[in-house]
């Protein structure tokens, strides 16, 4: 097999890391699980595929015993940044983009990241998040919605991206806008509220502000990130299909702009796939898949992606959340998959199609070279 070892990565899709003291809190395998269920934290993700072979590398590159005891107190004895710095240098990660919409709290900022890991990072905005934050203060429709608008206007030139979770809320059948709902809703989201941001789960608003927030982004050549398959388990899968979104596609607000479907959309991967092969507007984005998923199943999953998306629509990404190995451990399982993946191709043609996904399609879909460098 041919090794991609060489080929930087522009990692597309991340979060910003939590502060070592708060993440301490936590058991080390609560970062390798969606689930946050205590029963499955403490008994079962410790014995998933995935992190037993995650402790066999991690321990592998400190040098300590492959357990999770050991690992701990190894990575602990470390100083954080020089420990981000080696990872991101051994994965060979160019770039960051980073959802600062999660965690609320207890994370470092994007330039902190940035900062600490010696890499540039960018900020791509969560759409609830802001629009969460701003509804106590605005109690008619038009109110919160002229906010957003002017706050995302404000933090335009500093953007990669926005990013909608709404299919964590309510799911991607999205709905026409109908005023008359969402006022109605909105008052009762304020008054549960009672001045303090919640978490916004009400259709009519969410709907109603992922269009606007869409038009918004294909007027300003910003991409839409939206999460699509599997995460957290406040999720209803079945509503996280992609195909939900194509009324939106066919002339809707998202056919306008350009469209990332992120986490591969997993199961729904070649729904994800005949998407991107259909409408010139739509990627795919493979983090969380990368590196969640283990062993031979991510090598099926890009398999499947691959067997019909074009390799110009496909990107890289980690979805790194809570602790700096994360992006080591995607930055190998997706080195390591796309090389048993392509195996069949001639080398050359292998190399360019993992450098176009590992690297330069993330570079012209985000428009990374008129960043130029980060300070």
């Amino acid at each position: 097999m041919v090794s991609f070892d060489e080929i930087p990565l522009i990692d597309g899709h991340a979060h910003p890391l939590l502060f070592r003291h708060v993440a301490a809190r936590e058991r080390f395998a609560r970062f390798f699980t969606e689930a946050d269920a205590p029963e499955v934290v403490e008994r079962h993700a410790p014995q998933t595929l995935f992190y037993r072979h995650a402790l066999r590398e991690l321990a592998a590159l400190l040098g300590c015993e492959p357990t999770e005891e050991a690992l701990v107190a190894a990575r602990a004895a470390l100083d954080f940044e020089a420990y981000l710095s080696r990872l991101l240098a051994d994965a060979r990660v160019e770039a960051v983009l980073l959802d600062d919409g999660y965690p609320r709290t207890g994370a470092l900022s994007v330039t902190e990241v940035a900062a600490a890991g010696g890499v540039p990072a960018w900020r791509v905005l969560r759409i609830e998040r802001l629009l969460e934050d701003l509804i106590p203060a605005h109690d008619s429709l038009a109110s919160p919605e002229a906010a957003v608008m002017r706050e995302l206007e404000a933090a335009a030139p500093g953007l990669v991206a926005i990013k909608s979770v709404i299919a964590y809320r309510t799911g991607l059948c999205i709905a026409p806008p109908n005023g008359h709902g969402a006022e109605r809703a909105l008052a009762e989201v304020r008054a549960a509220w009672n001045g303090t941001p919640g978490r916004l789960a009400t259709k009519p608003l969410l709907d109603r502000m992922l269009i606007r927030a869409a038009n918004w982004a294909a007027a300003h050549r910003l991409p839409l990130q939206l999460h699509t398959g599997f995460s957290d388990r406040d999720l209803d899968l079945r509503l996280a299909n992609p195909l939900h979104l194509r009324p939106l596609l066919e002339g809707g607000a998202l056919g306008g702009g350009l469209v990332v479907l992120l986490h591969a959309a997993y199961p729904y991967v070649r729904e994800a796939g005949y998407l991107a092969s259909i409408y010139p507007n739509v990627y795919v984005d493979v983090s969380l898949a990368t590196p969640l998923l283990a062993g031979p199943g991510l090598t099926r999953v890009l398999e499947e992606l691959l067997a019909l998306a074009p390799i110009t629509k496909v990107v890289y990404g980690s979805d790194a959340w809570g602790v700096p190995e994360w992006f080591w451990l995607a930055a190998r399982a997706a080195r390591r998959a796309l090389s048993e993946v392509l195996t069949w191709l001639p080398e050359w043609e292998a190399r360019w199609a993992a450098r176009r996904i590992l690297h330069d399609n993330a570079t012209g879909l985000y428009r990374l070279e008129t960043f130029g460098t980060q300070d």
